[in-house]
């Protein structure tokens, strides 16, 4: 099992979990930061997102996994993590959590 960072057909970033030749799951998301002001922040995760903690190899029979990316956009500094849960040759993303820093409210 890989998780890899690759263009999709229609250009997109998206994260694709691999087992072999077969895409397992599919996640394409935004991140998203509403601050006490109600100013909204989204960011694209985009394809040079680093990998800063976790696994980025394993295996189906691997337990669960989970991935943290970094990246900056619009001023700000974003990470998110990742959590996998493994079943039956396949990884289910179960949830994500993340932080921002940096940038100016307007």
């Amino acid at each position: 099992m890989s998780v890899l960072l690759t263009r999709a057909e229609d250009d997109l970033p998206r994260w694709y979990i691999r087992t072999g030749m077969e895409i397992c799951t599919l996640i394409e998301m935004d991140a998203v930061i509403q601050h006490p002001v109600s100013k909204e922040v989204r960011s694209p995760i985009p394809l040079d997102a680093e990998v800063v903690g976790g696994e980025n190899v394993t295996t189906c029979d691997d337990e669960d996994q989970t991935m943290t990316l970094a990246w900056s956009d619009q001023g700000y500094d974003w990470e998110i993590s990742l959590r996998f849960e493994a079943s039956d040759k396949s990884y289910a993303l179960t949830n994500f959590s993340g932080v921002v820093s940096g940038g100016k409210l307007s």
